[in-house]
């Protein structure tokens, strides 16, 4: 993305630039054109002595696959991980997939949206990471394969998933120019519809960005009848102002995410409302010869599920049940980038937070209350560093990262009125 923030990890083919010196005796200039990458060099005529060339290139990474969703015929971006190798989707429902990798999934495989986590709400990951990455508004989902860099994620087992929001350009000169884009896709079977927009107002040094989408589909069918409850309903909305002068960029947002009424046939329970909130901003410069990257998001989950609502309901009152869960926390990362002997030098700081509380209830019963998770509190803060180096045709990376974790919870309790004989 070419607003992407100095210092920011990868752009979406992570291939980031990188410098070399070669000196050759009576070379006047040298062109090099790669599958991936293009490296152009510029010198002056060939001179008596050694003449120093700058080979200003792109060091492109052979583990790393990436997929524009924009141009998949996906309701859920989770859905394009099976076109990827060594990764699946545990589908739960048609907004519910939790990424797999290699046999990890769940939070063993890290998610990030625009170079964070996320903090979901649903003690069942009803609303996984990869839920709040609407496709038709992303510009790339990138898969690192393999054991993930130190710098890519707080805590990865099984590579690394990166989604980016596309929010436009900035434009060429101080006049503002208005930018949009419409997309749509629809299946005959369920009435599967997805309508996305983006609307975009920028000039050379200011950008204020809206996306929005809208999901929704009735029950699939199949040659015996329905899949019942398959039924979804998703709203996603972003607002974005950018700001760049020079080698500095910055950018706050704010979204909203509204998921209602949809099925989750292989859990107990279905989706009844999912209402999420999340903030951020990103500011990225360069200070001498490093770059740094500072990043800072915050994500507040309202979450409703039960058991009656969307599928058939259980025969006896005592088997109704409904979920309230609540989940927030913060996501932050402080990174610097430096070049040294031709290689690059990553140091960082990142952390996450999170607190979740679940309360399931009968709503035929008023005195069944089981608090499942009582301000269930994870904090984690993590400090690594990372060295890449390109030794003739071998790229070595090497990488440290400690992180400190805690958890805390309050008491959980149950209230289980005695079941009449």
């Amino acid at each position: 993305m070419e607003d992407r923030l100095n210092g920011a990890r990868a752009s979406s083919s992570r291939a980031e630039p990188q410098e070399f010196r070669v000196s050759r005796p009576g070379l006047s200039k040298l062109l090099v054109v790669g599958a991936s990458s293009f490296l152009a060099l510029s010198s002056g005529l060939a001179q008596d002595g050694p003449e120093e060339i700058i080979v200003v290139g792109e060091r492109v990474y052979p583990n790393v696959d990436v997929i524009a969703p924009a141009g998949e015929q996906v309701v859920e971006t989770g859905q394009l991980l099976k076109r990827l190798p060594g990764t699946n989707l545990n589908a739960n429902g048609g907004l519910t997939g939790i990424a797999q990798y290699r046999g990890l999934y769940g939070d063993r495989v890290a998610v990030s949206i625009d170079g964070l986590g996320t903090v979901t709400g649903g003690p069942n990951a009803m609303d996984a990471p990869l839920s709040y990455a609407s496709p038709l508004l992303l510009e790339h989902l990138t898969l690192e394969r393999g054991i993930a860099s130190v710098s890519s994620a707080t805590e990865s087992l099984g590579g690394h998933i990166d989604t980016e929001y596309d929010r436009g350009r900035h434009g060429d000169s101080a006049d503002f120019s208005l930018t949009g884009a419409f997309n749509s896709r629809y299946e005959s079977n369920g009435g599967v519809t997805s309508l996305a927009a983006r609307l975009v107002g920028a000039n050379d040094t200011q950008k204020i960005a809206l996306l929005v989408q809208r999901d929704d589909a009735d029950d699939l069918e199949y040659p015996d009848g329905k899949i019942l409850p398959s039924q979804l309903g998703r709203e996603r909305y972003d607002l974005s102002y950018a700001y760049r002068n020079g080698d500095t960029h910055a950018m706050v947002f704010a979204g909203r995410l509204d998921t209602n009424d949809s099925g989750t046939p292989a859990l107990p329970m279905d989706i009844d409302f999912i209402e999420t909130d999340t903030y951020g901003l990103r500011f990225g410069s360069a200070f001498g010869r490093s770059l740094i990257d500072i990043a800072l998001s915050y994500s507040d989950v309202d979450h409703g599920m039960d058991n009656f609502s969307l599928r058939t309901p259980p025969p006896s009152m005592m088997g109704f049940r409904s979920t309230r869960a609540f989940g927030d926390g913060y996501q932050w990362r402080i990174g610097t980038q430096t070049p040294i002997n031709g290689g690059e030098l990553r140091i960082g700081l990142d952390g996450q937070t999170s607190s979740h509380t679940a309360t399931i209830t009968n709503p035929n019963v008023a005195p069944f209350q089981i608090a499942n998770f009582n301000d269930a509190e994870r904090d984690v803060v993590g400090l690594y560093g990372q060295w890449n180096q390109l030794i003739g045709n071998l790229d070595i990376e090497l990488g440290m990262r400690v992180n400190r974790i805690e958890l805390n919870s309050d008491e959980v309790s149950a209230s289980i009125p005695a079941m009449n004989p």
